[in-house]
Order: structure tokens, then C-alpha cells, then sequence
């Protein structure tokens, strides 16, 4: 509950930045294509994966964590895969 006020604060901070500064200090957004979300699922799914083990090494009991485990497995390939074939790829040299 506290990160998702958190994330609200700065995403109305960051909103109304622009409107501070319009012309010379503007936040550039960046263009989502596949490459920028295969490099942000892999890096949420290795952080949840490197979370529940940690829980598990610490001695939680984690109902779900094999299915859990899978799953970011399952993210981290897929994940990889998009970031291999979508990445672009320059012209040999001459």
C-alpha cells in the first residue's frame, strides 16, 4: 500500500514538473518498444525469483513458491528471447 501511494506522489511530481518548466527543463518519456519491456520483465522476474529465495533460505514458509519460481522462470526465457530478436541490430562493416 505504501509503494503504490509512493508511485502516485512521483508520477503527480514528475506531471507536474513539465508544468514548472515547459520549455527548457522537459522530462523526455521514453519510446516503449519490445527490447525496453524484455529488459524490465527480466529484471522485475530475477528480483522476484532472488525474493523468494531469499524468503525460503530465511526459513518463511512460502505456500506457493514453487509455482512462483516457475513462473519467473518461465518470464526470464520468454523475456530473454524478446530481448535477442527484437534487439536491433546494425549493418556489418564494410
Amino acid at each position: 500500500m505504501h509503494l503504490l501511494l509512493i508511485a502516485v506522489v512521483m508520477r503527480f511530481c514528475i506531471d507536474n514538473s513539465n508544468l514548472a518548466f515547459p520549455d527548457t527543463r522537459r522530462i523526455n518519456r521514453m519510446d516503449w518498444d519490445l527490447t525496453s519491456v524484455g529488459l524490465v520483465l527480466i529484471g522485475s522476474s530475477i528480483t522476484a525469483a532472488g525474493t523468494i529465495i531469499a524468503a525460503l533460505l530465511m526459513g518463511i514458509t512460502v505456500t506457493l513458491a514453487p509455482f512462483l519460481l516457475l513462473t519467473t522462470a518461465v518470464l526470464i526465457v520468454m523475456s530473454a528471447v524478446l530481448i535477442v530478436y527484437k534487439t536491433p541490430r546494425s549493418p556489418p562493416p564494410i
